[in-house]
């Protein structure tokens, strides 16, 4: 059996280990599905039954903000779920070791964003954490895509986690789709969708601040906007709640909703902030831009597209746009991560229609140059991506100090 190496300062928000097995040969061959065996599930934009979210402001590019929640936020909204709901243990120190993959409950997911393991192979795969590659991937689709290639798009990002490159897009290019795809739904529902929120529905009440000149926290009181969703400020004077996320006054008795009225406002809210969005269907996100998908890169290929098997998935339903960061690290992995690319990436019609729509189909990788104990590197998905003989790679940015990072471009041949 092989031993374990632990890692440490691996590069997300918190210094951390990394648990992993040691290998020693490179390979091609698809183990992913012994491994990564995480359903495939839809998952709904919800709001998250809290007082208030916590964010940190990234700036970025020239002018450009975007808001991402914090993490100690997440271990607060874990550590009051798990205090409500008994679920059983999961030993993360033995997870590696055991053929099945644990489940992933509210105490094991407090567990990990609370513990300092970075992976558990098979049960998570880091998304709880922002990841330096992926401030790298943000930074150049700010500064180095012109605008208008991010235009009109259909675009997918995997392993998504807090999907800050997607966000520039939501933000940035309200003609184009989005969808996300991340190993652990509750990765999705504890960070993607809080920012997601943050940064579309509840950004006016974050812009109006402008926190581009400044790094402070914020925080966002979600009971004021239910409260003022459900017109409970109609015996309140005016000044007293005129912008309901700037106010530092709050009515006396306010964070005294019910769970029924949570539950009313934030219906109320999201139909309010996505307007397009049918309250009436049992999906709420499934006519909005925004998508949200959980499970493994293998079984998302396999249902991305119902009933059609990845070699029959038509261009109309493929992606002018995929992006990844942080995702090489395993070569187990690496190749269910290529198919998904080489079967959801758009091809080009012809050279004249991609000149004439401004989209090339491209797919941005962005990973560290090596994961130091780890079986993945760049140069390992290189030569992944050279041995198919579809694409042109090339690396179009570097790092220029500590740990060398890159991100890879990749375009049909």
């Amino acid at each position: 059996m092989s031993g374990f190496i632990l890692i440490q300062n691996y590069g997300g928000d918190d210094d951390s280990m990394i648990q992993e097995q040691d290998r020693s040969e490179t390979s091609f061959e698809d183990n992913s599905n012994t491994i990564y065996k995480e359903a495939f599930n839809e998952i709904e934009i919800t709001i998250p039954e809290v007082s208030s979210l916590f964010a940190t402001p990234i700036v970025y590019g020239k002018e450009h903000v975007l808001y991402k929640r914090q993490l100690s936020d997440v271990k607060v909204q874990l550590a009051m779920e798990d205090d409500m709901v008994a679920e059983p243990d999961m030993d993360v120190d033995t997870s590696l070791e055991s053929s099945e993959t644990p489940a992933f409950h509210v105490n094991s997911a407090l567990s990990i964003a609370s513990g300092n393991l970075d992976v558990i192979k098979g049960s998570y795969e880091g998304g709880f954490k922002t990841w330096e590659c992926s401030i790298d991937l943000l930074e150049y689709l700010a500064s180095s895509v012109p605008p208008h290639f991010l235009h009109n798009i259909k675009a997918l990002e995997l392993g998504c986690g807090s999907a800050i490159p997607s966000i520039h897009i939501l933000k940035t290019s309200p003609s184009s789709t989005i969808h996300l795809q991340d190993y652990n739904s509750q990765v999705l529902k504890y960070v993607t969708i809080p920012n997601i929120l943050l940064n579309s529905g509840f950004s006016p009440n974050l812009d109006s601040q402008n926190y581009i000149s400044t790094s402070a926290d914020i925080e966002l009181d979600l009971d004021e906007i239910r409260g003022n969703a459900l017109d409970l400020f109609k015996d309140i004077p005016q000044n007293s709640t005129e912008n309901i996320a700037n106010s530092d006054q709050k009515p006396s008795g306010y964070f005294e909703l019910s769970d029924n009225q949570i539950s009313q406002a934030n219906k109320i809210i999201l139909q309010k902030l996505y307007p397009e969005t049918n309250t009436h269907s049992p999906n709420l996100v499934n006519n909005h831009r925004v998508r949200l998908f959980s499970g493994s890169w293998n079984n998302f290929l396999e249902n991305i597209v119902p009933n059609t098997p990845p070699s029959q998935i038509t261009n109309d339903s493929k992606y002018d746009l995929i992006l990844t960061s942080e995702t090489i690290y395993d070569l187990d992995s690496q190749t269910s991560l290529y198919n998904c690319i080489a079967n959801l990436l758009k091809k080009p019609i012809s050279s004249q229609n991609q000149q004439t729509d401004n989209h090339v189909p491209t797919a941005y990788v962005a990973a560290k140059s090596m994961y130091f104990g780890l079986s993945g590197s760049i140069l390992s998905f290189t030569n992944l991506v050279k041995s198919k003989n579809q694409f042109n790679i090339e690396s179009v940015w570097k790092s220029g100090s500590g740990v060398q990072r890159e991100i890879l471009k990749l375009t049909w041949i």
